[in-house]
């Protein structure tokens, strides 16, 4: 794959990783579920806790939450979209190994 066909890899700003006070990932049988509290930019002293759940055999989020108001009203806010970009570039490796869980699995079910 050259250079121009490559997928683009982008990753959360610095500005808003200063947001973020704790990250949790955690693989379960549902998926990989990563959870964070995440300060909020318009109410000081306002933590909101956040969490995805990715598929790790598609790499798709499949359930998202989040405590905001923003989510509340439009199920989709900023610190859901930090979670996303997040699981792509900083939590690749344990979604990785969650695919690679998840297909040993599979693969013992079928072999049984």
């Amino acid at each position: 794959m050259n250079a121009s066909t490559s997928p683009t890899k982008t990753q959360v700003p610095q500005y808003l990783k200063s947001y973020i006070k704790s990250v949790n990932v955690v693989p379960t049988s549902l998926g990989l579920i990563i959870s964070a509290d995440i300060r909020s930019k318009s109410r000081p002293g306002v933590t909101h806790y956040t969490r995805i759940v990715v598929d790790p055999l598609k790499g798709e989020v499949v359930k998202a939450s989040c405590s905001c108001e923003g989510f509340t009203f439009k199920k989709e806010c900023w610190h859901i979209k930090v979670l996303k970009e997040m699981a792509k570039d900083e939590f690749a490796n344990e979604l990785e190994k969650a695919r690679q869980a998840e297909l040993k699995l599979i693969d013992d079910a079928l072999n049984w």
